[in-house]
């Protein structure tokens, strides 16, 4: 379902017309890649199987948990290999997923949870990394997309040559099936499709080979994401590459309206902050549910950043009571909550509450890997610093100034 057509939400330019691989051929890929995993789970279970004939049924019981064990491990390695790929480029980590187990960088550590697996989502695990602005972003992108596979084959040759070495045991049928299990995960990445919301790597390195820079799919969120980990603020983002954003298909225009909104609370303009929450909510109400449930946590801290300018606008702490602090988008932005909680204190009068949560928002904020987020929240602390000292009563002040102004 797409977004409104209503002028105040439409594009501000056309978008650049990118290559990308048919649905035909997407398909075509699909099912070789079906025929690909039976092939290679008929010789995994020939594999087993083979062993247990010539030694006992204990054996094709030892070797059925050791595939347990295999599994977990070859996507380890194919995700590490996407990681050092992903640093070796210069690009930032902002999230790696394992299945349930996710993580993200904060601090000099990992800030790190389970939750639910998304079967929607039709991967196991993901590296999200974003280039680094001074970088060449399709040199990056490929790199970051061949890392995985690359891994897994390495992984395959050395098990390969492992069991070469070995005499006929249990040992080197393990060696075998690590080798076959790492080479079919390499190849299977390869083939280049859709992975429920995914592309997989050999779609994306498709994608970025055949691409210029500002021509790949969803490149220009990359580069802004590039850009803003990297140190750039949101107020320096270039107007055209913004354009550019708000230019190419949703959801991408959901997020440029998130970034003005951030360059709009940055400011202090509060009526520009609620003028694009409201068209915010406009497109993800025109959303179809699967692309509502993907896009559910960027409108959860929209509406927080919503609810804070309306508290510090209105004077009124009551604003921020309608917040649910236990929505899942909140364990991204752990600074948020306390901040929010900050202002509420503090317009109540409750000075000491108000710098206690303060203080555990910046120390939630200063663990961030964005550079550019910890640069506003020092500025957002700031202000809340100095309402606390003035008291209450001095939002009403200033409102009374810039009135008779």
């Amino acid at each position: 379902m797409d977004a409104p057509a209503d002028d105040e939400l439409a594009p501000t330019r056309a978008a650049p017309v990118a290559w990308d691989l048919s649905p035909r051929w997407q398909r075509f890929f699909y099912r070789l890649n079906f025929l690909f995993g039976a092939v290679a789970t008929c010789g995994i279970s020939l594999l087993i199987l083979g062993a247990g004939s010539r030694f006992d049924i204990g054996v094709t019981i030892s070797l059925s948990i050791a595939m347990v064990l295999i599994v977990p491990v070859a996507l380890l390695v194919h995700e590490g290999g996407h990681w050092l790929a992903a640093r070796w480029a210069g690009m930032a980590i902002a999230g790696i997923a394992l299945w349930s187990l996710e993580a993200m960088p904060y601090g000099h550590g990992l800030r790190v949870r389970w939750r639910k697996r998304d079967k929607a989502m039709g991967v196991d695990g993901y590296v999200l990394a974003f280039p680094d602005p001074k970088r060449d972003l399709r040199r990056s992108l490929m790199m970051h997309a061949l890392g995985g596979p690359l891994a897994n084959l390495l992984v395959a040759a050395f098990s390969i040559s492992a069991a070469f070495y070995l005499e006929r045991s249990i040992a080197k049928t393990a060696w075998e099936l690590s080798a076959l299990l790492n080479f079919s995960m390499c190849v299977g990445n390869l083939f280049p499709r859709m992975l429920g919301s995914f592309a997989s790597d050999g779609l994306l390195w498709l994608r970025a080979s055949r691409n210029s820079a500002d021509r790949i799919p969803r490149s220009t969120f990359s580069i802004i994401s590039g850009r803003l980990l990297h140190g750039e603020s949101v107020n320096d983002l270039p107007v055209e590459l913004l354009e550019r954003l708000a230019a190419e298909p949703e959801p991408m225009p959901l997020y440029h309206d998130w970034l003005m909104l951030k360059r709009s609370l940055d400011v202090r303009d509060l009526d520009r902050v609620a003028e694009f929450f409201e068209k915010m909510r406009t497109r993800f109400g025109s959303y179809d549910p699967s692309k509502q449930k993907a896009m559910a946590d960027l409108m959860a801290l929209a509406e927080a950043e919503w609810l804070f300018s309306q508290a510090w606008r209105t004077g009124s702490p009551a604003v921020l009571d309608a917040l649910d602090a236990k929505q899942p988008a909140f364990w991204y932005t752990p600074h948020l909550v306390p901040r929010l909680r900050a202002l509420a204190a503090a317009l109540r009068g409750d000075r000491d509450a108000a710098r206690k949560q303060l203080a555990l928002s910046r120390g939630y904020a200063e663990g961030a890997a964005d550079p550019s987020l910890r640069a506003e929240e020092a500025r957002l602390r700031r202000e809340i610093e100095a309402l606390i000292d003035a008291g209450p009563g001095s939002l009403h002040k200033d409102r009374e100034t810039v009135a008779s102004a």
